[in-house]
C-alpha cells in the first residue's frame, strides 16, 4: 500500500542562539571563527546526550570542518528536538551569524514544517 506523501510548508526562518563556544574554543579560535562569518553550519540531534536527551549539537561545516562548536540552548532543543526525531520539521540551512564575547554566537535556522 503506498504511503501518503506529506506536503511541507513555505520555507521559515528563526534566530537562535548556539551556548558553549567557551568550553570548545579558545578566545583566539572564537575570534578566527567571527572573521569567517557568516558560515553555514549544521546541527546534529544527540539523543544519547548524557545530559540532555533532547540536544542538539552545531557543527562546523568548513574552516574546520566537522567541529562540534556548542549546543542550541536546552528550552529550544527541548521543543525543536522531538518535532525532529518525528519528522514533522526539516531543517534547510543553519547559517552561523555572528560570533560574540561570552561564548555565544547568533543562528539564523530555515526550516519547512510537515503539513498533514
Amino acid at each position: 500500500m503506498p504511503t501518503k506523501k506529506h506536503r511541507m510548508s513555505k520555507e521559515k526562518t528563526m534566530n537562535v542562539q548556539v551556548v558553549g563556544l567557551n568550553y570548545r574554543m579558545t578566545t583566539t579560535a572564537q575570534e578566527q571563527l567571527q572573521d569567517q562569518v557568516p558560515m553555514l553550519v549544521q546541527l546534529v540531534r544527540e539523543p544519547e546526550n548524557n545530559h540532555d536527551e533532547n540536544a542538539i549539537a552545531v557543527h562546523l561545516t568548513r574552516w574546520r570542518k566537522d567541529m562540534m562548536i556548542g549546543y542550541l540552548p536546552r528550552d529550544v532543543a527541548a521543543r525543536l528536538a522531538p518535532l525532529l526525531d518525528h519528522g514533522d520539521v526539516e531543517i534547510t540551512s543553519v547559517w552561523l551569524k555572528d560570533v560574540m564575547p561570552g561564548g555565544f554566537g547568533d543562528l539564523l535556522v530555515s526550516f519547512r514544517k510537515r503539513i498533514s
